[in-house]
Parts: structure tokens; sequence; C-alpha cells
């Protein structure tokens, strides 16, 4: 049996459920190649989801599938962190990345066996639920729309600067403040190569001790990430070895 073993931070219950459609996400030379199969889910967290498989898949493989709950679809994507073999079949542990608040609490609710439906939560859970990595390096380019009377309104100019990233999305700080709700588009260069990124601003605020002209602070979650993309946070992460504990 492998010695490597799962560090769990999460309450776990179980989950068995076939999932169809489960995509593999890899690099093939200089292509992405994604190939679709089924697996059995046994277990679940806020963390991430135990699955066993007949297919040998690679630790640092992205996985895209489907996850059912209360009968609420989410669209998942996750990372294999560890695998070990069992007689015929793989077992694996699957950490979550970039998923949604709404998913994320919904397994927080049925963890401690109460009803998405019975709840109505204002942000008390803790919503940082991936590691920060401290990265400093303005943006190449930026686009933010603001949603005014139903209509998107694009505003240029604004200066950005990265403090932060994990999977989920970005610290930053800004010449002016940015709406809570508004959608960024920004570009980065990382691994060698541009990654273009797409968020909506969760929180804003003004910060009397950052520097002149970036005194505005912003975070953002991150929507529809490219496969690309993740893999140059994977790699910045992971190689570079940029994580901060704030």
């Amino acid at each position: 049996m492998n010695n490597k073993r799962e560090y769990r931070v999460h309450k776990r219950i179980s989950y068995e459920r076939i999932l169809d459609n489960v995509r593999v996400i890899r690099h093939k030379e200089s292509e992405l190649v994604e190939d679709k199969f089924s697996i059995n889910a046994y277990d679940l967290s806020q963390g991430g989801i135990g699955i066993i498989s007949s297919k040998k898949i690679s630790t640092g493989t992205f996985l895209k599938f489907y996850i059912v709950l209360e009968n609420i679809q989410y669209d998942v994507m996750g990372i294999v962190k560890w695998g070990r073999k069992e007689d015929v079949t793989y077992r694996y542990g699957i950490e979550f990345i970039g998923i949604a608040n709404m998913f994320y609490r919904h397994i927080h609710l049925i963890t401690n066996k109460k009803s998405f439906f019975d709840q109505k939560f204002k942000g008390a859970i803790e919503k940082r639920r991936h590691e920060r990595y401290s990265i400093s390096q303005e943006v190449l380019s930026n686009e933010i729309y603001y949603e005014i009377d139903g209509k998107k309104e694009q505003i240029k100019g604004i200066n950005i600067k990265i403090r932060n990233l994990s999977f989920q999305g970005a610290g930053m700080n800004s010449s002016e403040k940015l709406n809570i709700g508004s959608v960024i588009v920004f570009q980065c260069f990382f691994n060698n190569e541009i990654s273009s990124f797409k968020g909506k601003i969760v929180w804003s605020k003004y910060n009397l001790n950052g520097s002149i002209g970036m005194r505005y602070e912003a975070g953002i979650e991150f929507m529809d990430l490219k496969v690309k993309d993740l893999y140059n946070l994977y790699y910045i992460f992971t190689i570079n070895g940029y994580y901060i504990q704030e």
C-alpha cells in the first residue's frame, strides 16, 4: 500500500455515486487532450472527493465532472493529489480547485446534516479554501465591466497589480476602487507565456497603508478558467514555491 496519506482538514461524508462523462485533461506534446469515462465516488468533503477507477491517472492531472447535491448539479474541477493501486482498480484523492462559493457552502451544510434549502446564510462560512501564493506583478492589460441599469459599461485606464494567487482567485491593488460584482479580465506573464484570467470582484476596500497611487485593494473570484492557465498556476505554486500564509 502506498505510504502517502491524504491530509484531511475537512469533515467527510459518504457519497456513493457513479460520475459519468468525467473529463481527464492533460498535456500531450503541444496539445491538450481530453478523455471521457466514468468513475465511482465514495466520499466527499469541502476540500475534495474520493474516487475509484479502473483507469490509471497520474497525479497532477486535472479532472472535470458533475456533482449533484440535493438535485442541484455543479460543474466541478479538481486535481489528482494522490493515488494507489488496489487489486484491479485505483483509488484517488481529488482536490477541488476553482469551485464556486455556492457549491462549497452546500457541501458544508450537508456534511453537518442540514439542507441547502432550509438555510439562509450571509457569508458566515469561511470563504478562503485554497492556499494563497505571494506574487507581485502588474497586469499586462485589463478590462473592467460595470453593470449599470442592465447595461455593461467598460472602464479602462485603471492600474492593477496582482498581490497573491490561488486556484480560486487573486488579491490585487488598484489605482481606483473596483465595484463589487464587476467583472474584470486581465493578462499576466507566467511560466514564459501569457495567461488570461476573468473574474468577479467579491470584495473591495481602501487601504491607507498601500503604496502611493495603488491604495485600493480588491479580491476576485475566477470565472471560466482555461486548462492552460490552470497548468500555469499549478506550475507557479509547485515549482516556484510562492506559498504565503496571511
